[in-house]
């Protein structure tokens, strides 16, 4: 640049660009694979994945969730506590948002974009399977 003078065309795109069309970046690939990982340590990766698809539910119609309707909803039982700690990893990684007070769950543009590289892995994952039994 020329002078003292910072104008618009110098600012880089990840601080020119709303935060929601910038999380899907290549900068964020290593976030959701990350997350991914995280997930799929513990014997959890069906409940997450559950939990996520209920939250992606709600985001259509544009309302955040309680544990009581996510509960609920779960195809298995999880006590209180267990939901809780579910919640906590899932907005450990960014994957959620957890409402103060009564202001509910709802699931954010990474919880969103690891929900699909989720199921598509654990699709590759039950095809190799399939094809290792054969």
């Amino acid at each position: 640049m020329e002078g003292n003078k910072v104008i618009k065309d110098h600012m880089p795109d990840q601080i020119l660009l709303p935060q929601e069309t910038s999380n899907l970046t290549n900068d964020s690939l290593s976030e959701i694979e990350e997350a991914i990982i995280f997930l799929k340590r513990g014997s959890f990766a069906e409940g997450y994945k559950a939990i996520l698809k209920i939250l992606t539910i709600y985001k259509k119609q544009e309302t955040s969730v309680g544990r009581g309707i996510i509960q609920e909803m779960l195809p298995y039982f999880l006590s209180d506590s267990q939901l809780k700690h579910r919640l906590s990893m899932l907005n450990k990684v960014n994957c959620i948002k957890v409402g103060v007070r009564k202001q509910g769950t709802e699931i954010t543009e990474l919880g969103i974009e690891v929900l699909s590289r989720f199921e598509d892995s654990m699709t590759s994952t039950d095809r190799k399977a399939v094809i290792s039994f054969k």
